[in-house]
């Protein structure tokens, strides 16, 4: 999920934004992988199913290494918010490598991915509706921005 700013002006992309950005790419991501027909599409399967495994892995490990930290330090009760995140996080990881272990014509395939997607879609909205709104009120634009450009460099540097 290659960040680079804000894709219509050039500007530097904030840490809410890098982070919802990747929400919404992985959500199109689940689209396509259920447009998907199990007979004649296999090989696309294959690649979508790598690729949001890929980057679930990776968007989770950036979120717990660059954001996580500072939500603990700067907002009221970010720990407890982590904390839930982190739980979050863990079974979507416990999801993609039960995923990760399905061949793409596999008869369980399509609900394994459907349980992967209604954990992260449940974990996009506490995360969009709950966490990252607390976060943007306790910190500055100018740290949203810092962080924005710290995820964006822990994704280029993984």
């Amino acid at each position: 999920m290659p960040i680079e700013g804000n894709f219509t002006t050039g500007a530097k992309a904030d840490a809410i934004e890098v982070i919802t950005t990747d929400h919404r790419e992985v959500e199109q991501l689940f689209v396509l992988i259920q447009a998907t027909d199990g007979v004649n599409d296999l090989d696309i399967r294959a690649d979508l199913a790598q690729r949001i495994a890929d980057d679930l892995t990776l968007h989770t490990s950036i979120e717990e290494r660059v954001l996580y930290p500072a939500v603990r330090r700067f907002v009221d009760d970010g720990d407890t918010l982590v904390e839930e995140a982190e739980k979050d996080h863990q079974e979507i990881r416990n999801l993609i490598a039960e995923v990760r272990e399905l061949a793409p014509d596999a008869d369980d395939f399509v609900a394994a991915f459907g349980r992967l997607q209604q954990t992260v879609a449940h974990h996009v909205q506490e995360e969009e509706r709950t966490l990252l709104p607390q976060f943007k009120e306790s910190v500055s634009g100018e740290m949203l921005y810092e962080l924005g450009d710290a995820l964006i460099g822990a994704k280029q540097g993984s």
